[in-house]
């Protein structure tokens, strides 16, 4: 087999929604990320979390939404909220759970509703993971897979990396197979949450956080290993190539981590720290104060991420013990083994062009003439419904600039009912005033 290598680019034509209905959890996980004094220890009413999505399909058509908590499934309105988020046009539907599957998930919603159930377990061997997530937990978890793959759901696995696993990586090969597991998602241990505040033991971020040296020793060989077994495998680029440009996804992506107190973080590493981009407040998405998240994104340093040396100062960019120069990667910039045609290669997605390029190019066009969504479509080779969500991003971008986005409103052709107080940048559904659907569609100008 050949092994061809490329890199997952970042978002492109969707946003990604990760929704954390609770904080509550059922299992007291060793290297647990949430932080109940920065998310919030209430569980969000399901009217909330309805008003909460309907914002997100209105800011970006096209989105994928991921419900995680705490355990999601211990939410007892979470079925609804995935019809919710279903009715509104969320394009994937995602379920992270521990495997327990509470109130009665897996009778309450249907494949055709949810389109995965991804896992956690963290050990190819019950001593493992339950060390790590909880006595009883890997066999729970096992059980759960079996029982979504009977009920005909598409199911995932995450195995977050640590040194008290490391060593059983390889041997998750078999057990997916076993299991018939799709995909399997590695994680880089984060320095988030309890990981970050106690380290679970004394200098436990030593003791679990592997080394960058170990990790390049044995994840990308274990990951193409069972890669091999026909599972696809997705884990953290980590560390750029020489002379590789560092891309910050707070900047060209579109990635919301909404949490259960209102705040909303662009970037994961940021999630132990009050300086979120966004925050609902009344029901409404807004801007929070500065300094926020934002203001570090735009900073270039030679170690790559800003966050990540900012975190941890000592450890980040430089050299590592065995004395190679390496660049901290954007920990969202991801790599992706597939086997295809009998070999195998690092897959770069499922389009070819980053979300950041194409909404250059609307730039280009629009500041040449104005056009519409269905003109746009056509010159880009992509769906109207995925330029109104670039479009949105397009507006932000230019006022930033200091140039002026504009919007020429929709206009009825029967009557000639003009939308002027509409800053929707969607096509209307109907004419207000002869109640007809026969309307023009808005068009977008840039002007400098």
């Amino acid at each position: 087999m050949v092994v061809m290598t490329s890199t997952v680019s970042f978002s492109r034509c969707a946003a990604n929604v990760f929704f954390h209905v609770l904080t509550r959890c059922n299992l007291r996980c060793r290297h647990c990320y949430i932080n109940p004094e920065q998310h919030g220890r209430k569980r969000l009413p399901i009217a909330r979390i309805e008003r909460w999505l309907a914002i997100f399909a209105e800011r970006c058509p096209g989105a994928n939404v991921v419900f995680l908590g705490g355990e999601p499934t211990l939410h007892p309105d979470l079925p609804q909220a995935v019809r919710c988020a279903r009715r509104l046009g969320f394009v994937s539907i995602t379920i992270d759970t521990n495997g327990y599957l509470f109130n009665d998930i897996l009778e309450r919603v249907s494949p055709a509703e949810v389109d995965v159930f991804s896992f956690s377990l963290d050990g190819a061997t019950p001593a493992t993971n339950d060390g790590l997530r909880g006595q009883g937990s890997y066999d729970t978890c096992l059980e759960g897979i079996r029982k979504a793959k009977a009920k005909g759901f598409h199911t995932s696995l995450i195995y977050t990396v640590s040194r008290a696993n490391l060593h059983e990586l390889p041997r998750m090969g078999p057990l997916l197979s076993d299991l018939g597991v799709e995909r399997f998602f590695i994680q880089v241990l984060g320095l988030r949450g309890k990981a970050a505040w106690t380290g679970c033991a004394p200098d436990a971020e030593e003791v679990l956080r592997v080394s960058p040296s170990e990790w390049r020793e044995k994840v990308p060989a274990a990951a193409e290993a069972i890669a091999r077994r026909g599972v696809r495998v997705i884990y953290p680029k980590v560390f750029l190539h020489p002379g590789e440009k560092f891309e910050c996804a707070g900047l060209v992506a579109d990635n919301y981590f909404v949490f259960p107190n209102g705040r909303v973080y662009r970037c994961p590493l940021c999630e132990d720290f009050p300086v979120h981009s966004l925050i609902f407040e009344d029901d409404r998405l807004v801007d929070a104060p500065r300094l926020n998240e934002n203001d570090f994104f735009r900073l270039n340093i030679a170690e790559g991420c800003v966050m990540n040396a900012l975190i941890q100062p000592n450890k980040s960019g430089g050299r590592d013990s065995v004395g190679s120069d390496r660049k901290i990667a954007c920990c969202l910039l991801k790599e992706d083994i597939q086997l295809s045609g009998g070999s195998l290669r690092l897959k770069e997605g499922s389009a070819s062009m980053g979300a950041l390029s194409l909404r250059r190019r609307i730039i280009a066009l629009l500041s040449k003439k104005e056009m519409d969504a269905r003109e746009l479509s056509q010159e880009l080779g992509i769906k109207e419904k995925e330029v109104y969500g670039h479009l949105a991003h397009v507006e932000r971008s230019a006022s930033a600039s200091g140039d002026r986005f504009v919007l020429t409103p929709s206009q009825c052709l029967l009557c000639g009912y003009v939308f002027e107080d509409r800053r929707r940048l969607t096509r209307p559904g109907r004419c207000p005033q002869c109640r007809r659907s026969k309307l023009q569609n808005p068009s977008f100008r840039i002007l400098s």
